[in-house]
């Protein structure tokens, strides 16, 4: 599994002025990537909003994960 990210993802701020981090980020992808891409994209764009908690964010956020399953023959 393959996650990429700009810096506003880990760059997102709470009321407070915290970012959310690179700690952030690999809390949620240890957390939930054995439930695969889609769920692992979810849970970290849900993790990001609950930080964020309505903060206007200063950059743009882009994310993709990306999953490679081998064909069985």
């Amino acid at each position: 599994m393959l996650v990429l990210y700009t810096d506003g993802l880990t760059e997102a701020e709470d009321p407070d002025g915290r970012p959310f981090g690179e700690g952030g980020l690999l809390e949620v992808v240890r957390g939930n990537s054995a439930y695969g891409c889609r769920a692992l994209h979810e849970a970290l764009d849900e993790a990001v909003t609950r930080f964020a908690q309505g903060t206007v964010q200063k950059d743009d956020m882009t994310l993709m994960v990306v999953e490679y399953s081998p064909e069985e023959h």
